[in-house]
C-alpha cells in the first residue's frame, strides 16, 4: 500500500477526532503527546515538499499515528472500535473524509510572547515600520516586524492607504 501525504493528513485528523470522542465518552486515554509529535512532523512535510523525499519521516508519522490508535483501541468498546475502523479503512482506500487545514505560519525564535509580528520580503515596508517605531529584524531574506498588536494594526492600515 502506497502512503502519501494526503492519506497521512487524513489519518492524523481521524485519529485526533477519535481521541477527542474517546475523551468525551469518558475513556481514560491520553495520546496528546504522540499526536502533537506526529503533527509537528506532518506540518513540516506539508510546508516543505522537499522533505517528502525523506521517506523515513512519513514512516515515522505513520508509526506515531498507529501508536496513538492502538492505545485508544485498547481502552474503548467494540462499537466505538468498529466505527473508527471503518473510517480508517475508507481513508486508506483513498477517500477524503475530513477537510485539511494547513496553517502556513512560521515560528520565529526570540519574539516575545506578548508581542505580535508579521513577515515581509519588502525592504520598503521594513524601513517604514522602523520609522513608525516598530522593531524590525532581518532573518535571511525576510524582515520580521514586531510590536504591540494595536501598533501593528495601525501601521498596516496606514500602508494600505
Amino acid at each position: 500500500m502506497q502512503m502519501d501525504l494526503k492519506k497521512l493528513n487524513q489519518l492524523w485528523i481521524a485519529t485526533f477526532k477519535m481521541y477527542l470522542e474517546a475523551i468525551e465518552k469518558g475513556y481514560d486515554v491520553n495520546v496528546s503527546d504522540i499526536l502533537r509529535d506526529s503533527k509537528s512532523i506532518l506540518n513540516e512535510l506539508n510546508l516543505n515538499k522537499e522533505l517528502l523525499r525523506e521517506e523515513w519521516l512519513m514512516v515515522k508519522v505513520l508509526d506515531l499515528i498507529n501508536e496513538a490508535q492502538q492505545k485508544i483501541f485498547m481502552i474503548v468498546n467494540d462499537e466505538f472500535s468498529k466505527k473508527w475502523n471503518e473510517i480508517f479503512k475508507r481513508i486508506l482506500k483513498g477517500e477524503e473524509i475530513f477537510e485539511e487545514k494547513i496553517f502556513k505560519q512560521k515560528f520565529y525564535t526570540g519574539i516575545p510572547r506578548d508581542r505580535k509580528w508579521f513577515s515581509t520580503n519588502d525592504e520598503n515596508i521594513a524601513k517604514k515600520a522602523m520609522n513608525y517605531g516598530l522593531c524590525v529584524e532581518k532573518r535571511g531574506n525576510v524582515y520580521i516586524i514586531v510590536g504591540e498588536e494595536s501598533s501593528i494594526k495601525d501601521f498596516l492600515r496606514r500602508c494600505r492607504k
